[in-house]
């Protein structure tokens, strides 16, 4: 998931938006963020496909960034964000290209997008697989609350 063009003024902290429509059900499965030395933080959001007064919207991982650490989030069996099809991932991601960032080489200096380190990159690698109708109603059906039980003696269970 990558935005098509990065611009970051000098001395400025930028925010850059992508988005991925799912046609898909899908179970998520990771969240891995990626920008070069001005990157600052990264977060993924869910847009789920209704409108009007059912319309939501949910961050389901957000990461500080430090270009010394790539680090892979993996979510949990019964964590991974199950999603119906037609869902749109949103990462939203900050560069910090002013003098507050210690590994900014040249805060003067405008940044755009490109393959070197000095170049700018902002997107992430999204772990999931699809599910079938089938399977994502058996997977929201798993994830449903437990209704207690209890004994004889009034424990429950």
């Amino acid at each position: 998931m990558s935005p098509t063009e990065i611009d970051i003024p000098s001395g400025t902290v930028a925010r850059i938006d992508g988005y991925t429509f799912l046609n898909k059900n899908a179970r998520i499965i990771s969240f891995q963020p990626h920008m070069h030395i001005r990157g600052k933080r990264q977060c993924l959001e869910l847009i789920y496909p209704t409108s009007g007064a059912a319309a939501k919207t949910e961050v389901v991982s957000c990461a500080n960034f430090n270009y010394n650490w790539h680090l892979n989030y993996s979510y949990a069996d019964d964590a991974a964000p199950i999603v119906p099809k037609g869902t749109i991932l949103h990462t939203i991601t900050w560069h910090d290209n002013s003098t507050a960032n210690k590994n900014n080489p040249d805060p003067k200096n405008w940044v755009g997008d490109g393959q070197r380190t000095i170049d700018e990159m902002g997107f992430a690698w999204i772990g999931w697989y699809d599910l079938s109708d089938d399977e994502y109603k058996q997977e929201l059906e798993a994830r449903k609350p437990k209704k207690a039980t209890t004994t004889q003696q009034g424990q429950q269970q």
